[in-house]
């Protein structure tokens, strides 16, 4: 499987730009395979190109974690392209893997959306448990999320944004560092996520929308401030949440009814998007993918030793269709403990206050444990809560101690009740 790349970053958004004279105008160049571009410094703009490495832009302003760039010469005509990308799309000088390197789904040195949106989609029908028209559906609710003056109005109105704070280097390094996912891995999320979907998903659009500008607010203070989560609702009685590789994210209904306010819901989505920024579950199928190796290696010396010689279970590259079972079983307890902590970071950073995910942890832990009849088959029944909350209050005493987030009950209440 050819590997892609997409940049991805760590982010601390500022609300001011800069603009840097015309003597003072630097040029940078591109360095990941796959370097997007938008119409403006956020993710919820729209993506205009993908560039390959080594494309020279020329920076014009800087805001926050995005510079606005300016690239020459890329057609025949000499057309002027600009645009915002992400600070760590970007080195001073041209990348080893060469200037202008023609990549995957690079027929000239720009892609446009609709390609890489077809790339995606290839993956996510070639790995995926679904269908076609399932995908296509996800991914139209993926492209409208909401517009971005809704989202800055949205931002200015949370109260108490905290994107500056300081974190410790060790904490910012393992939790908030660059994050970057490849274009088949967002394909495999986006195959799972479809077939999931098809379990029954709300059609409270109002609810949806909200719980995809709270999470565009956390996923701008964490490692992954220039990739779009997409949040979506699932019905049912089971208290549960699920996240994908490349950025989708489940919440069920009634995990939702067991928020009290805004920062418990916060609290929900930044952990399960911890899981995302952290790999954890690519890293799962990684390791499946070693172990069928091992497996189809160990029947090859058979065979050559004149021992059994039933074929390989399954195929490698039917083993991406599998990541469904990988996610919705039990996580590692590990994985749980890794994601809380990124969380309660991400929280404080967000503004919010931390301690509502310990909250949170101890009330999903009384639900589930209280409730038998939707158990089972539901992977926060497999978890040891317990541990969890045990962990979670001192990391947040000994490192947020000085946190006074806020709640945000009453804009909790105008969108869920």
């Amino acid at each position: 499987m050819k590997r892609t790349l997409i940049a991805f970053t760590v982010a601390i958004t500022l609300t001011f730009t800069i603009a840097l004279p015309a003597a003072a105008q630097e040029v940078q160049y591109t360095k990941r395979p796959n370097n997007e571009m938008r119409d403006g410094p956020g993710n919820y703009y729209p993506l205009l190109y993908v560039f390959p490495p080594g494309i020279p832009l020329t920076i014009l302003k800087k805001e926050g974690g995005w510079f606005q760039s300016r690239v020459r010469g890329m057609d025949s005509a000499n057309t002027s392209l600009a645009g915002w990308v992400s600070k760590y799309c970007l080195v001073d000088k041209t990348p080893e893997r060469g200037a202008r390197r023609r990549e995957f789904l690079m027929a000239d040195p720009k892609a446009s959306p609709t390609s890489v949106a077809a790339a995606i989609r290839g993956f996510a029908l070639r790995y995926g448990k679904t269908d076609a028209g399932s995908v296509d559906i996800l991914m139209k609710v993926q492209a409208a999320r909401f517009p971005p003056e809704e989202y800055r109005r949205f931002r200015s109105e949370t109260g108490q944004l905290a994107l500056n704070r300081d974190v410790k280097p060790d904490l910012r390094k393992r939790y908030l560092d660059e994050y970057d996912v490849t274009i088949d891995e967002r394909g495999v999320g986006l195959g799972v996520a479809a077939h999931i979907a098809n379990s029954g998903l709300t059609d409270n659009q109002r609810l949806q929308k909200y719980l995809n500008l709270v999470a565009t607010l956390l996923g701008e203070a964490s490692g992954a401030y220039d990739i779009p989560v997409t949040v979506l609702v699932l019905k049912g009685p089971r208290v549960t949440a699920l996240a994908l590789p490349g950025g989708f994210i489940f919440v069920s209904e009634r995990l939702i009814a067991l928020c009290q306010n805004e920062a418990d819901l916060a609290s929900v989505l930044a952990h399960e998007m911890m899981h995302i920024v952290m790999k954890h579950g690519v890293k799962e199928i990684h390791e499946r993918i070693l172990n069928v190796k091992m497996d189809a290696a160990m029947k090859e010396l058979e065979e050559e030793v004149g021992g059994e010689t039933d074929e390989a279970e399954g195929d490698l590259e039917d083993l991406a269709a599998e990541s469904y079972d990988v996610v919705v079983n039990p996580r590692l307890q590990a994985y749980e403990l890794e994601a809380d902590c990124g969380a309660a970071l991400v929280l404080a950073r967000a503004g919010y206050d931390p301690m509502a995910l310990a909250g949170m942890i101890r009330r999903i832990e009384r639900t589930v444990m209280a409730d038998t009849a939707v158990t089972e088959g539901n992977p926060f029944a497999g978890m040891d809560f317990k541990r969890r909350y045990e962990a979670i209050v001192p990391f947040i005493n000994d490192e947020l101690s000085d946190v006074k987030g806020v709640l945000n009950a009453g804009r909790f209440s105008l969108y869920t009740k």
